[in-house]
């Protein structure tokens, strides 16, 4: 099955489920093309009102944070060795993670949310021609024997009860030696992780 035949049909895969377009942007030294929901607030609402109460069912994932795009144009900058692998925590969009793969890495995308996942999956095909690989992780249960030299997520922390979650999530897959890239435009969550991280 060549490329185009690829995209349409994970295009396919998403507009089954979601309202979408294309957008793409200059992030950096690449321009990345980003299949994504286009009325996040609206899915917010009808994904809130049929679960009440519950914050696992707000769609952070459908929005595109404008710090993910400043962790995205860092990443650009960066010529990774070939093959690195790379863990994105909270992938959202898999924007950040598709900067990586673009910059050389192999990445996996992850999320606690198929629907992040399949949005991470299509982008990774709308950009490099290849269906990304994805890893379902919930922080509250972190999965043992994933290791990464790199690890990055941008704006993916929002409660601070899971920032030792988070915490706990870094250390176990983060490998000696290792880097991570946590950028966040200063939430109370991600300055406790910060400092979680610190100690």
């Amino acid at each position: 099955m060549n490329r185009a035949n690829n995209i349409k049909r994970a295009l396919g895969m998403v507009q089954n489920r979601f309202d979408t377009r294309i957008v793409r942007y200059p992030t950096g030294r690449f321009n990345i093309d980003l299949c994504q929901v286009c009325d996040p607030d609206r899915l917010a609402i009808e994904l809130c009102t049929k679960a009440p109460g519950d914050n696992d069912q707000v769609p952070y994932w459908a929005q595109i944070w404008p710090v993910a795009f400043a962790l995205a144009r860092f990443i650009s900058r960066k010529k990774l060795p070939p093959g690195l692998p790379v863990i994105e925590l909270g992938c959202g969009t898999g924007l950040t993670g598709v900067a990586a793969a673009l910059a050389g890495a192999k990445v996996t995308f992850t999320d606690y949310k198929e629907e992040a996942l399949l949005l991470a999956r299509v982008n990774h095909m709308l950009n490099l021609g290849s269906f990304g690989s994805t890893a379902l992780l919930d922080w509250r249960k972190p999965a043992r024997g994933a290791s990464a030299q790199l690890i990055i997520a941008a704006d993916a922390l929002y409660d601070t009860d899971l920032a030792l979650p988070l915490v706990d999530t870094i250390d176990s897959t983060l490998a000696v030696g290792g880097t991570l890239l946590l950028a966040h435009p200063g939430r109370e969550a991600a300055e406790l992780a910060v400092d979680l991280l610190e100690e």
